[in-house]
């Protein structure tokens, strides 16, 4: 029934979409539960809001015991069909039988397949990732890149950085890349379905620059390699951008890529496929691209630069104490969409102006002088921007925004959601902002406890 489901062009692909609105998932006992999911799964099939309500009431039922294999089936199941799950308790039951698995090293796939569905519901659990690490420690010189991919997955969706797992991991995708790049076409003896893909590499970059991890210039150079000889047409174009902003974020700019990569012909071809994810990766490769160059202005921007709309946690009072000042949050830097308040301060004056856009940034930073004014950026520093458990290491997007605004000349000063919170709730604001410009205009520690930040702050 499987491969007649899955049949391409055939009656079965069509058959098992009809289930979506035939069936009572309800009524379905366990194993055909559990079999339905499997199909439409296999078929990518996209279930209406109703259907995933009715799946996650019977999620509860699969918290008893039950063979590894059948959970492993349940998440991988659930991963394609992008059914995220809230359920504490039924998440919990899939972490402990992932960790049971990975200490009786069970079948690599069905663990695999836990630690997707874990990842897409970014649930975060700090004993599946320790035995993870062991794991990884025991049986890595056997991993595939996709393999590898997806462990190192399991800990930057969920903001947690292991150096000794990612290191180990790191070396094994680098030795596998170089074999694969220095060997001639065609002649890898690997199956087909366990050589390394450019979305795999992809998806490796992306996991060192979430949790900002110092990957040896010579791994990411194989890596870069490997991009290079596997990129021959548009058809991986999302990936390579992808790994191109990864690379970006991690420091590396691999120009003959980049260039190739930012083409006319691959702006069209972004243009025409009508990705979202893809024009934004395009915009900020080509951005920061320019600007590493020293260019003079940035590309035309195709998106607002009005902040997104954030529920991060002191963003709000962020946004209140600053703007009682006349001073707005926005994307100074539009390929960038994590919002901040910059401005600038004269050292003569003791006044503060907003820097409404980057070209007003620009024409400030170029002057000299007693005129000269000094340019700050005062970024939130919540836990979607930091590394789990690191202090203020900063994650992928958020350390390449920094990154950028100080080669600008920008001093970034960092405020966690409890300091916003705090500002926002002053007695004596008005002497706090005057203590406060003062001593931006001076270059002196500023009061209220926001301190300066780097981009590789780890402090």
């Amino acid at each position: 029934m499987d491969a007649w489901a899955t049949t391409p062009h055939g009656a079965g692909g069509a058959y098992a979409r009809q289930l979506l609105r035939a069936v009572d998932v309800a009524q379905l006992p366990q194993p055909h539960f559990v079999h339905l999911l499997y199909l439409l799964a296999l078929e990518k099939c996209t279930v209406p809001d109703e259907f995933v309500s009715s799946v996650q009431r019977r999620l509860p039922e699969f918290q008893r015991e039950q063979d590894f294999k059948e959970t492993a089936i349940l998440c991988s199941s659930l991963f394609k069909l992008k059914i995220k799950v809230l359920d504490d308790a039924f998440l919990n039951s899939v972490a402990q039988r992932a960790i049971d698995a990975l200490k009786l090293s069970k079948d690599r796939f069905d663990i695999i397949a836990a630690l997707k569905f874990l990842r897409l519901c970014e649930h975060y659990n700090a004993d599946v990732l320790k035995n993870l690490a062991r794991y990884v420690t025991d049986y890595c010189q056997e991993f595939v890149v996709v393999e590898c991919a997806h462990m190192l997955a399991a800990f930057s969706s969920v903001a947690a950085y292991d150096k000794g797992t990612f290191e180990c991991l790191e070396h094994r995708v680098a030795s596998i890349l170089g074999m694969h790049t220095q060997s001639a076409a065609g002649s890898s003896r690997l199956h087909p379905s366990l050589q390394p893909r450019v979305k795999d590499v992809a998806k490796v970059l992306w996991a060192f620059a979430a949790v900002s991890h110092s990957a040896r210039k010579e791994s990411l150079q194989t890596s870069v390699q490997f991009l290079e000889q596997q990129f021959a047409s548009h058809k991986d174009l999302y990936h390579v951008l992808d790994s191109l902003q990864s690379l970006i974020c991690l420091n590396c700019f691999p120009w003959d890529l980049i260039d190739k990569a930012t083409s006319p012909s691959a702006e069209r071809a972004v243009l025409l496929g009508n990705r979202k994810k893809a024009a934004q990766r395009l915009a900020f490769v080509t951005a920061s691209a320019q600007l590493a160059r020293g260019g003079a202005a940035l590309p035309a921007p195709k998106l607002s630069r009005e902040p997104p709309l954030s529920g991060r946690d002191g963003f709000a009072e962020l946004a209140a104490v600053f703007g009682a000042h006349g001073l707005r949050v926005s994307c100074l830097l539009p390929h960038i969409r994590i919002a901040g308040v910059t401005f600038s301060v004269c050292p003569r004056l003791l006044r503060a102006s907003s820097v409404p856009d980057f070209t007003d940034l620009q024409r400030k930073a170029g002057l000299t002088g007693d005129h000269a004014p000094r340019l700050i950026s005062v970024e939130l520093l919540d836990d979607s921007v930091l590394v789990r458990n690191s202090g203020r290491r900063l994650r992928g997007i958020m350390a390449a925004k920094v990154r950028q605004l100080r080669a600008l000349g920008v001093c970034v000063l960092g405020a966690t959601p409890e300091k916003a919170s705090r500002l926002a709730t002053l007695c004596d604001e008005r002497q706090w902002w005057n203590d406060f410009v003062r001593a931006c205009a001076l270059g002196e520690p500023t009061p209220g406890g926001l301190e300066a930040v780097l981009d590789g702050d780890t402090a």
